[in-house]
């Protein structure tokens, strides 16, 4: 993971991913892409001072932010900060493919984990929007070496394995056990592609069956009775997980772990 992007609105919630990126660019030797987007909602000439005024206070603040942790980065890590004027989700998206990033790493909104984040925050957004990985950081965590990674499936099949090959990286890197779990309404037989276990040879891997008549509730359970570093997924439209990550979803199906959630995608 050679190239980070880290989005910052300069909020604490924001500021909480940095030190995630921070940590685990430290690690991997990486580059971390600071950026923050602004968006001036006409491009009159009446406007061109506003216009100004928030490109100028976009990159103080991110002046600012590169002063403050530069003791917390590595002589082997590196951060460039870049202010963008442009809709804040395509944006990020953009960028993050002009510097072929290999993850995004953002904060989530609000004071009860990854809830917002399902409720259609820039996050989400995001996640829709791009094929690069992201790792979400609830508001109130707290960076732990990874140990324990929590790895949920669906029943569709794994195209390749350079989907999961990410969640791979991070397992080798910081020497994490992957969990592989699926939830299964019960009394139904439990399928999970056999391609998963082939991928995943290389790590320290397991996996688990979990009974519950909701997908939501039962990884939900499963996180906070086992308290894995990480959660992972795949994002994919046709997935009976894809729930998750659109705005209509109910406060009582959310997944509102405070474990960050790192989203890998399946293009088809």
């Amino acid at each position: 993971m050679k190239n980070i992007v880290v989005p910052t609105d300069f909020s604490a919630n924001a500021n909480n991913a940095l030190q995630y990126a921070i940590h685990m660019a430290n690690k991997f030797e990486s580059k971390i892409h600071l950026i923050n987007t602004y968006e001036v909602r006409t491009s009159t000439g009446t406007f061109v001072s506003m216009r100004d005024f928030m490109k100028k206070d976009a990159e103080e603040g991110l002046s600012k932010l590169v002063k403050e942790n530069k003791n917390r980065i590595l002589r082997s890590t590196s951060m460039k900060a870049t202010a963008i004027e442009g809709y804040t989700m395509t944006t990020i998206v953009k960028y993050a493919n002009s510097v072929k990033a290999d993850l995004i790493i953002m904060g989530t909104q609000g004071a009860s984990g990854l809830k917002e984040f399902f409720m259609g925050s820039n996050t989400a957004g995001v996640i829709n929007k791009s094929t690069i990985p992201v790792l979400a950081i609830p508001a109130n965590a707290t960076y732990r070496d990874i140990k324990k990674i929590a790895f949920a499936v669906d029943s569709l099949i794994v195209n390749t394995g350079d989907i999961i090959r990410p969640l791979v990286q991070l397992s080798k890197e910081y020497n994490a056990k992957v969990e592989v779990i699926h939830v299964e309404k019960q009394k139904q037989m439990a399928v999970v592609d056999a391609g998963i276990d082939v991928y995943l040879s290389e790590i320290d891997h397991s996996f688990q069956l979990i009974q519950d008549n909701s997908v939501i509730n039962g990884i939900n359970k499963h996180v906070e009775q086992t308290n894995p570093n990480i959660l992972c997924m795949i994002h994919r439209q046709r997935s009976p997980l894809a729930n998750l990550f659109h705005s209509s979803i109910t406060n009582k199906e959310a997944y509102n772990s405070p474990v960050p959630l790192l989203v890998l995608h399946d293009p088809l």
